[in-house]
């Protein structure tokens, strides 16, 4: 595609929609990332309530 031969309102609109494909991947990943993490917990036998509300066994292991 040579962007020199669009008019300015069709590159407008061509910006418009790069940018709504990339929220629409953005969202798609932080989906997937949500459904492993869940897996994960699930697997574990947990729940993110309990990954998250009880202090770590080692304190090395602490998120930083």
């Amino acid at each position: 595609m040579n962007l020199s031969q669009l008019s300015v309102s069709e590159l407008r609109l061509l910006m418009a929609q790069v940018q709504q494909t990339g929220k629409s991947e953005e969202h798609e990943d932080l989906a997937q990332a949500r459904a492993a993490i869940l897996a994960i917990a699930h697997d574990a036998g947990a729940s993110l309530q309990d990954l998250f509300a009880a202090p770590p066994a080692d304190p090395r292991h602490a998120i930083r």
